[in-house]
């Protein structure tokens, strides 16, 4: 069941695919340097264009750095939405395989990862890069929240938190090379549930679950 909505993309015209590679340029300086880095002299050279071009898309740094946030989580959104819609599961364990396939998915790319949490500590300093964060942040839990609902799990907001919690701190582990096995990450979400809640539905002969 896909409940990860679709971000309305922008259209894909030439200066929107301008856009959309300088935010990508951004984000790959936000992982290696950190935010500090996000000048127009170090995007434009990152993106292969010149400094011109970026201020034509973005007045000032702290635009640069917000908007790349918010192509981040569109990113993030889509990625969650097409691995909710090949799963179709609404059990827990479905949700946890949800998770731990989009940790498979984005530890492809490491950098990307670690700009993430750039970004969330950026959100510290900056309020409004911190009511980004926050409002992606409960929208995170509420769909977890929904799904642990239907999966018929006692407090499904509260679990929603956890597994959210127990999720980025296996993301920091994997980002300082502690840990990057899913198996663990598996056995972490698990480990929040009993083993009689996580048992998957069971269907009726024509298919619909019961």
């Amino acid at each position: 069941m896909q409940d990860f909505k679709e971000i309305e993309r922008t259209p894909n015209t030439k200066g929107a695919r301008s856009r959309e590679h300088v935010l990508e340029a951004a984000l790959r300086v936000i992982g290696t340097s950190g935010t500090e880095a996000v000048t127009y002299r170090c995007v434009a050279d990152e993106a292969g264009l010149t400094r011109g071009a970026v201020a034509h898309h973005f007045p000032s740094r702290e635009q640069i750095i917000l908007q790349a946030f918010r192509h981040y989580i569109e990113t993030v959104d889509a990625s969650l939405s097409e691995i909710s819609a090949r799963l179709d599961d609404d059990s827990i364990d479905g949700v946890i395989e949800l998770l731990v396939r989009y940790h498979q998915r984005e530890f492809r790319d490491p950098a990307r990862v670690l700009a993430e949490y750039e970004l969330i500590l950026f959100a510290a300093r900056n309020e409004a890069v911190g009511r980004e964060v926050r409002s992606w942040e409960h929208a995170l839990i509420d769909r977890l929240e929904s799904r642990l609902n239907r999966a018929g799990t006692d407090q499904p907001h509260q679990s929603a938190q956890l597994l959210l919690a127990v999720f980025r701190a296996f993301e920091l582990d994997s980002l300082t090379g502690r840990d990057n096995n899913p198996e663990e990450l598996r056995a972490r979400l698990q480990a929040l549930f009993p083993a009689k809640v996580r048992k998957p539905r069971t269907t009726t002969s024509n298919g619909a679950k019961i």
